[in-house]
């Protein structure tokens, strides 16, 4: 688990500082555009979304790395891959990754050549 932790400390660090800096700057801006009193409520509902969506992007580009590598993002183990081409009950192939170590479970719909005929 810490491993996860600290893979992710450099992007949770970006995803805080940009948070803080946008806090700022709409907590300024809403208070010259309306009310003073609703300005610190505007920067942090701001400022919470912009952490959260860098926090959530950095999160998933590790998680894509990571099966790209074939190598378990929660426990660092290695993923077995597992493709099941198009078939009359599924329209499209289907990529699937799986971790026996940890039970990390992730598909995703994925068409290869073979799936296309």
């Amino acid at each position: 688990m810490w491993r996860i932790w600290l893979r992710g400390l450099p992007m949770t660090l970006v995803s805080l500082f940009a948070g803080v800096a946008w806090y700022f700057g709409a907590s300024r801006l809403a208070a010259r555009l309306g009310p003073p009193d609703i300005a610190p409520v505007v920067g942090a509902i701001v400022a919470l979304g912009v952490a959260l969506t860098v926090w959530r992007r950095g999160a998933a580009d590790l998680e894509r790395a990571s099966i790209e590598r074939l190598i378990c993002p929660s426990c660092g183990g290695a993923l077995a891959t597992e493709h099941e081409h198009r078939s009359v009950t599924q329209p499209g192939g289907l990529q699937v990754w799986s971790c026996a170590d940890c039970g990390y479970h992730r598909a995703q719909a994925l068409t290869c050549e073979g799936c296309a005929t």
